[in-house]
């Protein structure tokens, strides 16, 4: 299995956002952009760990949905860009959209690879990742 990704420096670019929408993931078309988000939130250097409740402590990025357990996914990127993604046992799963092969439930604790334009599920909640330089 891959090692987690190394942290990033504040320099590095291209800086790495994770674009969040109120739709299912089963809603996703590949005409949503990033200017429809109801969030838009900066992926700083190191692990970003996304969950429900502001009480969650390890939980940086808020997602206040049914769905999203308080400690949910994680996210890092690498100084190239690429992004890593891994479900941290939510209840409501978390998976990557693979294109023909439709949406891929991510099994708890093992990390994923995924590149700028990437779709993601977190539960009932659609995101996209994507770098400054696409």
């Amino acid at each position: 299995p891959p090692s987690p990704p190394s942290p990033r420096s504040p320099s590095d670019k291209p800086a790495a956002w994770l674009f969040v929408f109120n739709l299912p993931p089963a809603a996703m078309k590949p005409t949503v952009n990033p200017a429809e988000a109801s969030a838009r939130h900066l992926l700083g250097g190191g692990c970003t760990t996304i969950g429900r409740a502001p009480a969650a402590a390890s939980a940086l990025i808020v997602i206040d949905r049914p769905g999203v357990s308080r400690t949910h996914c994680t996210f890092a990127v690498t100084p190239a860009g690429v992004f890593w993604v891994r479900d941290e046992d939510s209840k409501g799963g978390t998976s990557l959209y693979t294109g023909e092969s439709g949406w891929k439930p991510l099994l708890a604790k093992h990390w994923y690879v995924a590149h700028s334009g990437s779709f993601v599920g977190i539960s009932d909640t659609l995101a996209l990742l994507q770098t400054d330089s696409v």
